[in-house]
């Protein structure tokens, strides 16, 4: 499979099919038994090779949030990547301000969520993942998330999402991959 730069491709299928796996394979948490994977000029065999030019959000918020208040958490990625961030702009765009100096596990899932992306945005990689986005969010809160994340484009950011929600996949998606049982069972162009 190839993906191109600025593409933004929706990942669906049963649970079980392989979206997350596939992700994990992508950002070097899981090794594939055989292939391999390129990004860039970048063979990925470990999240090391990944770290900065690609950035996961977990289906999980919980799995990924660590710092003691959701300013830290904003930015510690751009601190480690050495990155500038417009936090305040990110604070803004994902209405977290009143929660700077909450811990985020204080916060509701959808709220963790939002945190866990805004961390991702701030620290600018070049491939966003998303591991089924509109998780614990509403609407109006999946669809802020979704058009922000597609008008990164512009910057040359592609952008990766799996979802069991056609009108999502549909509406954001310019490729559609369906994945089942690990494997490509149907790669077209979405309809939007």
């Amino acid at each position: 499979m190839a993906i191109k730069k600025r593409e933004v491709v929706a990942f669906v299928g049963d649970n079980g099919s392989g979206k997350t796996t596939f992700f994990k394979l992508l950002m070097g948490i899981l090794r594939p038994q055989k292939g391999s994977i390129i990004a860039g000029d970048r063979t990925i065999r470990s999240i090391n090779d990944s770290a900065g030019a690609m950035g996961l959000l977990f289906q999980n918020p919980d799995e990924q949030l660590f710092a003691s208040t959701v300013k830290e958490e904003i930015l510690l990625g751009p601190q480690h990547l050495n990155r500038i961030c417009d936090y305040e702009e990110i604070m803004a765009r994902f209405d977290l301000k009143r929660y700077e100096s909450s811990h985020p596990h204080t916060l509701s899932k959808g709220e963790r969520q939002k945190v866990a992306f805004a961390s991702i945005a701030a620290a600018r990689p070049e491939i966003i993942i998303l591991d089924e986005p509109t998780t614990g969010l509403d609407e109006k809160s999946w669809s802020g998330l979704m058009d922000y994340t597609c008008s990164l484009v512009k910057d040359d950011v592609t952008i990766l999402f799996s979802t069991h929600n056609m009108k999502v996949a549909d509406r954001y998606a310019n490729r559609i991959i369906t994945l089942d049982k690990g494997k490509v069972i149907r790669d077209e162009v979405s309809k939007n």
